[in-house]
């Protein structure tokens, strides 16, 4: 289960109930959201795999975007890779915790 955003603790604990493995890749403030799941009720909490996009990075692709395009993303240890037909940028993997 994958999940881009900052999804609520109750879809968390669902995914985490239904899957052996839930990741989130969060491109926002990660402490509000955070602060936001303590203490709340997550099947699994601990085996949650959260990271924080790199801010530039996610600038660095909102300056591309286009209506319709065709881009690659590819991950490699705490680095993203985002191509597009003639450019890709990266940026680092923060890992986070509940």
């Amino acid at each position: 289960w994958i999940d881009i955003g900052t999804p609520a603790a109750d879809r968390l604990h669902r995914a985490s109930k239904a899957v052996p493995r839930v990741a989130v890749y969060i491109h926002r403030e990660a402490q509000q959201w955070l602060a936001g799941l303590a203490g709340a009720k997550i099947h699994r909490a601990h085996e949650l795999q959260l990271f924080a996009v790199d801010r530039t990075l996610i600038a660095s692709c909102a300056a591309r975007l286009d209506r319709r395009m065709s881009l690659a993303v590819a991950i490699s240890g705490q680095e993203l890779f985002v191509s597009f037909a003639d450019t890709t940028y990266q940026g680092a993997l923060t890992r986070l915790s509940v």
